[in-house]
């Protein structure tokens, strides 16, 4: 598989064509990996891109306009989509995939998808573009990243030495989970001293962990020494996901706009799908968020 890499004085990036999926994010001055690098034991993927679904849809069929359309796989299809590069510099690689007549078997729309993953200093920026189009007036659709992120850093250190951090104090509700689908409840999630997440791996123990109402979008990995190894900047997104297989060395930071289907509703419409976006036709929506590395 060809690999494109993009670097800067700070950061090198690897990015494959296959998924537009980051492969590898290395800081050159410690040399150090950040991305998990995949393993099937735990999690074959490193960092997946989801559309136009988030999670997953009962049964694996929904309806639009009165027509019933397939799709079994879990966040949608872009992983298994191969993207072409539309621009290529030193510090930055632009990508992009279109609808197909097999896109359009499980999802009715005419689409252009473009992901820009762009070295700025010390910060990895992600640059969403998603056009719509089709005649349709609307097009629902989901977006979502998951990237996995090596925890611990070092080889002696643990997993539960490390914790997450707010930007400020958050009061986040947990959207909660009836197995991988929506329950018909939230819940209020507390923080330590409103702002701390130490890790374990008893925090997966129900699947992922779905959090909304964050004001301040900001998230940072701090090691056993205090040390901030990154910041998440998530602006452009509604949901945090946190999630990880069983004592898995890593924890998926997923940034969200959508939601998984409810485990129970009257109906399977995609414009019904929660937490969803739409998007006018002829019209072009665009999403951002940052990792930062001190």
């Amino acid at each position: 598989m060809d690999l494109y890499s993009v670097r800067n004085d700070h950061l090198q990036v690897v990015v494959a064509p296959h998924g537009a999926e980051i492969q590898s994010i290395k800081d050159f001055r410690t040399q150090t990996e950040y991305l998990w690098q995949g393993d099937p034991r735990y999690w074959a993927d490193r960092s997946p891109l989801l559309f136009p679904i988030i999670g997953r849809i009962r049964n694996g069929v929904y309806s639009y306009e009165g027509k019933t359309y397939s799709m079994e796989m879990p966040h949608g299809f872009l992983q298994s989509r191969d993207f072409q590069p539309t621009s290529i510099a030193a510090d930055r690689i632009a990508l992009q995939t279109t609808s197909t007549p097999e896109t359009l078997l499980q999802y009715p729309f005419a689409f252009r998808f473009t992901v820009e993953y762009r070295l700025v200093g010390a910060s990895l920026e992600f640059l969403f573009q998603i056009e719509n189009k089709d005649e349709r007036p609307t097009m629902p659709f989901s977006l979502g990243t998951h990237p996995g992120f090596r925890v611990p850093l070092a080889d002696d250190e643990k997993f539960e030495d490390y914790r997450l951090m707010f930007e400020h104090e958050e009061h986040p509700q947990r959207v909660e989970l009836d197995g991988v689908f929506l329950a018909r409840k939230a819940s209020a999630f507390t923080l330590q001293s409103n702002r701390f997440l130490p890790l374990c791996h008893r925090l997966f123990d129900h699947e992922a962990i779905i959090l909304g109402e964050i004001q301040k979008k900001s998230v940072s990995l701090i090691d056993p020494a205090g040390t901030v190894r990154w910041t998440l900047h998530f602006d452009d997104f509604d949901y945090l996901t946190l999630w990880q297989p069983a004592d898995a060395p890593f924890v998926c930071l997923e940034c969200w706009n959508g939601l998984p289907d409810p485990a129970e509703s009257e109906t399977n419409e995609l414009a019904r799908k929660p937490g969803g976006k739409t998007l006018a036709s002829g019209e072009t929506a665009r999403f951002s968020l940052r990792i930062s590395f001190p």
